[in-house]
């Protein structure tokens, strides 16, 4: 099985990215390093386990239409281009509630507010209703993954089959790198202090979200 993880950047997706790659099922889950780009055979030669028998995926965030790293063509495309070339993968969305996303990318990249909000409104459109419409993809909340993240695990492990016990689950939930049961939930509400609801109209991406996962911000 492989596993594509996606979602506009600073949603969460290296968060989801080390609670599957810390499952003890998955071999590796590759840090945008935008495989398709370099080829297949790049793949089969870089890596010291078979791809073809066990499970491993990439995690490539996007911005705009197009993936972070070097690629000719949008996050779309990079989809399609994956499924194609693994027929038994799964993708995995994860979504945040876009004032949150602004100011982890301003916090993060020194991308001001006015330049975020642009690009999330002209590109959620395109691509979040087109990703969601792939066979065998599940998107998840960051908010959940952050204040239930218990639930949030099985229900993405379920989703891979792989093993989804009690005690799977705790493991890495308590893994030393990312603990989930130690990140803040206020990083699930950074926008209420920021208070940047009362100065953006969320209109048109929420309501995107609500459309397509029953989402309300």
């Amino acid at each position: 099985m492989k596993i594509f993880l996606t979602g506009f950047q600073r949603s969460g997706t290296t968060l989801l990215r080390h609670v599957i790659r810390n499952h003890p099922d998955i071999r590796r889950v590759f840090h945008e390093d935008c495989l398709l780009a370099k080829g297949v055979d790049f793949i089969r030669n870089s890596v010291k386990f078979d791809i073809d028998k066990l499970h491993w995926g990439e995690k490539l965030p996007w911005y705009g239409l197009k993936p972070r790293k070097v690629y000719n063509g949008t996050i779309i495309d990079y989809c399609e281009e994956w499924t194609s070339l693994f027929p038994d993968s799964k993708i995995i969305q994860i979504i945040r509630h876009p004032a949150d996303v602004m100011i982890s990318n301003k916090r993060t990249f020194k991308i001001e507010y006015d330049k975020c909000y642009e690009i999330m409104n002209s590109c959620f459109e395109k691509v979040i209703p087109i990703i969601d419409s792939f066979d065998n993809c599940l998107t998840i909340k960051f908010e959940d993954l952050v204040i239930t993240p218990l639930d949030t695990l099985t229900k993405i492990y379920e989703f891979l089959n792989i093993d989804s016990s009690i005690e799977t689950v705790m493991s890495i939930m308590t893994h030393k790198q990312y603990r989930l049961d130690g990140i803040s939930k206020s990083r699930a509400f950074a926008h209420v202090k920021e208070n940047i609801e009362m100065k953006y109209d969320f209109t048109n991406i929420n309501n995107i979200l609500n459309e397509v996962y029953g989402v309300k911000y």
